[in-house]
């Protein structure tokens, strides 16, 4: 695979390094020093699955109320999924939000330990909620 360093900005031809650090691209006339290469996330990008993760345990207990009007044992099970994807997200989610939103280290784990625990419990309560239904004392 190519350096992103070798790859004009421009046109994406071949980049020649110039005396004093600068690079020239033959096919656009592209001079000047090429950008920098992107610095490789440590943790996971995917938007997608953020969302999907995030809104899991909500669609879940939402299944789960509703499949509790039919039979209250499989709501119960459909309810058991959603909490164990709500840990699942929380920990995803937190963790990928404190990533983006720290600026420095410290921040970034910070702002992870304060919202694992807070998506933790949003989605406890929505399941919860969700299952409702479903219990019977």
């Amino acid at each position: 695979m190519n350096d992103p360093a070798t790859i004009c900005p421009k046109c994406n031809g071949p980049l020649t390094e110039l005396q004093g650090g600068l690079r020239h691209c033959a096919g656009c006339g592209f001079e000047g020093e090429a950008p920098p290469a992107a610095k490789p996330r440590a943790f996971g990008s995917s938007k997608t699955a953020f969302w999907i993760l995030l809104v899991a345990p909500a669609a879940l207990a939402l299944g789960s109320f509703l499949v509790g009007y039919a039979s209250p044992q499989s709501g119960v099970v459909v309810g058991f999924a959603g909490l164990v994807s709500g840990a699942i997200a929380a920990i995803y989610c937190g963790c990928w939000l404190g990533v983006r939103f720290g600026r420095t280290d410290g921040a970034r784990v910070a702002i992870t330990l304060v919202l694992i625990p807070a998506i933790a419990a949003v989605n406890f309560f929505i399941v919860c909620a969700g299952c409702a239904r479903t219990l019977q004392f």
